[in-house]
């Protein structure tokens, strides 16, 4: 029973750590004006050490602490479908064994970019007509020079971007992952 409210408490306080990581990361992302997003790191993390769960509370808390910051502007609140996105896919894939080999972790980060630059894109379109106030909206703009229609030209934007922020996000997950679970096998090892 002890070790079991022990876990917990660690659960409680790794969540906000895990958001604060990804709210930090983000705000100096933007503060530096880069076509990124950094804000999933600590979703990808939670998700695949703690389960997909961990990973959506995470993202919750994180869309939720950017409206604390930004004034409730309801700007970033819609972008935790991407975030939701990303805890449910690094989630299921840590628990079915999908981060046992890098090559398994490149999918899973291929497979993260492409929800996130697909939602990511509908969301662009649909809800802010293609200006949604970060740095990504000039790249968007270029493609939509060469394309001429707003939705494929945030998708096409999005892609090389997610495949890079969220590639980084997953790559530190299986990181982790590994180690955690390298250290915890060396716990229980009676013999070493």
């Amino acid at each position: 029973m002890y070790m079991r409210k022990k876990a917990m408490i660690r659960i409680l306080v790794f969540i906000p750590v895990a958001s604060l990581v990804n709210l930090v990361l983000a705000e100096l992302n933007m503060f530096f004006s880069l076509p990124l997003f950094m804000d999933s790191i600590g979703t990808a993390v939670g998700a695949a050490l703690l389960g997909p769960g961990i990973g959506i509370a995470i993202a919750i808390i994180t869309q939720a602490g950017f409206e604390v910051i930004h004034g409730m502007t309801w700007i970033y609140a819609p972008w935790v479908i991407c975030s939701i996105a990303t805890a449910l896919i690094v989630g299921v894939a840590a628990r079915r064994g999908f981060f046992d080999y890098p090559y398994q972790a490149i999918l899973v980060g291929f497979l993260v970019a492409l929800a996130n630059a697909l939602l990511g894109a509908w969301l662009h379109v649909v809800l802010f007509q293609g200006f949604t106030e970060h740095s990504t909206d000039m790249i968007v703009q270029g493609f939509q020079l060469l394309i001429d229609r707003l939705f494929w030209a945030a998708l096409w934007a999005r892609i090389p971007l997610n495949l890079l922020d969220k590639g980084l996000a997953v790559a530190i997950a299986y990181g982790i992952l590994k180690l955690h679970s390298q250290r915890s096998s060396k716990v229980w090892d009676l013999d070493g």
